[in-house]
């Protein structure tokens, strides 16, 4: 959920991913859709609308 300017934040720890080396997560794409994604109904998850997208970046 996002506040009223529309700003959300989301931390989450997945074991064994790291922003750098192998398997990084630098450079890589995250994608955000207006509704949860649904594995069974692919190939596109039926997530609903594009509401934001970008690239992970390591800021020094």
């Amino acid at each position: 959920m996002s506040n009223a300017e529309g700003v959300a934040v989301y931390s989450r720890t997945i074991e064994g991913v790291f922003l750098t080396g192998e398997p990084g997560m630098v450079g890589r794409a995250v994608v955000v859709h207006a509704e949860r994604d649904d594995p069974e109904a692919q190939p596109f998850g039926d997530a609903g609308e594009l509401m934001a997208c970008g690239i992970i970046e390591a800021v020094p």
